[in-house]
């Protein structure tokens, strides 16, 4: 997941760089990219409150 967040960045990075090179308007792209880098992060955070809750409740099982 974290590779997928750089490679995000990347892409807004060279997404930059052709508009300042006058290459294109990267401005749907742009709108692509934020929306893919708020359902990762969406993602993320579904896992780490599952983790967190598998860990808090196997915390509260009775030793033997």
């Amino acid at each position: 997941m974290n590779i997928a967040q750089g490679s995000i960045e990347e892409s807004r990075y060279y997404l930059i760089l052709a508009r300042d090179l006058g290459y294109c308007d990267p401005a749907v792209a742009f709108d692509h990219l934020e929306r893919t880098s708020r359902l990762l992060d969406a993602y993320i955070k579904a896992i780490l409150r599952q983790i967190a809750e598998a860990q808090h409740s196997d915390s509260r099982l009775p030793t033997p």
